[in-house]
């Protein structure tokens, strides 16, 4: 039987888990990743690449078992779906309880992925991820910070509230004046976002990196849930900043990096622009989601909204 599909998949005890799920990513290939029931890690990393988690967890979209050393005796058990090795162990294979069979893919193998593009082979998960439920937000309050103020004029945050609005949340938008200097326009954010936690929405929503610092504190105070949106990586853009003396650009960029990193796995949310920087976040503890397109992904963005704030599990 000749297969239209092969499956990709990734285990989570691998290694390479992490540089495996930003190869796929990178591809724009969605994949499988198997992990054990208790492998919170692995669930925060197959949440930022969009992946489906395979059912040797009780949290798996599928029934799906990962089964190295070949389908178990008196073969395929109920309803689930196997991966197993082929015969002469060289490859993977998908076995469906209906009979099917189908190619599949053990992390990332270009050689591979390209001879089953070359064959017009669909390339994906095993299952299919289901689709996020957007829950209607009527009676959520949300307030976004921005301490520069071309963020509040580009295209995506007024996009990002427009959803929220549309979903019945009441969501406001403070930023700092542009005439404020660059020390003064750290200073004003932080005051900014200890305002709007102390105005106690639901959702404390921050949109720039020197602002990370005070929304933390809000995220562990508890006062309310707090996301972080990172577009970029900041350690690269760091380098980039001609108001930083070139001899510290790279030490200041790597010290930023990381505390980037340290103070993003306390809030409550990372979100990416790229599955990535996704991938990235929750490889170093914080639960993070890619929204590209906050109009095209807004049952996304609903739902990640929904799930803070207790709407939906």
């Amino acid at each position: 039987m000749t297969a239209t599909r092969t499956a990709i998949f990734v285990r989570a005890d691998d290694g390479r888990v992490v540089a495996r799920l930003r190869d796929v990513a990178e591809r724009k290939i969605d994949v499988t990743v198997f992990a054990g029931s208790q492998d919170r890690r692995a669930r925060r990393l197959a949440a930022a690449a969009d992946a489906e988690l395979g059912a040797i967890s009780p949290d798996a979209h599928l029934p799906v078992v990962l089964c190295p050393d070949g389908p178990p005796r008196g073969g395929i058990v109920g309803a689930l779906i196997l991966v197993v090795p082929t015969a002469d162990g060289t490859a993977w294979q998908v076995l469906y309880p209906d009979g099917r069979i189908a190619d599949a893919i053990d992390g990332i193998d270009p050689e591979a992925i390209d001879a089953a593009r070359a064959s017009g082979a669909t390339l994906g998960p095993v299952g299919t991820p289901p689709s996020p439920t957007a829950p209607r937000l009527d009676g959520l309050t949300a307030i976004h910070v921005a301490s520069v103020p071309k963020t509040i004029d580009g295209a995506r945050l007024p996009a990002t509230v427009a959803v929220l609005r549309s979903a019945g949340g009441t969501v406001d938008m403070l930023t700092v004046p542009d005439t404020a200097t660059r020390a003064g326009r750290i200073r004003a954010g932080w005051q900014l976002v200890r305002r709007a936690a102390i105005d106690g929405p639901d959702v404390l929503h921050v949109h720039d990196p020197e602002l990370l610092p005070a929304a933390t504190f809000a995220a562990v105070r508890g006062r309310c849930a707090v996301i972080y949106e990172a577009r970029g990586d900041l350690r690269a853009t760091a380098r980039t900043r001609e108001w930083i003396p070139r001899l510290i650009r790279r030490p200041f960029a790597h010290v930023a990096g990381r505390l980037e990193n340290i103070l993003a796995a306390r809030v409550s949310a990372v979100l990416t622009t790229g599955k990535s920087a996704a991938i990235t976040f929750a490889s170093r503890g914080g639960d993070a989601v890619c929204i590209a397109d906050p109009e095209q992904e807004s049952a996304k963005l609903i739902a990640l909204y929904g799930r803070l704030t207790g709407r939906i599990d």
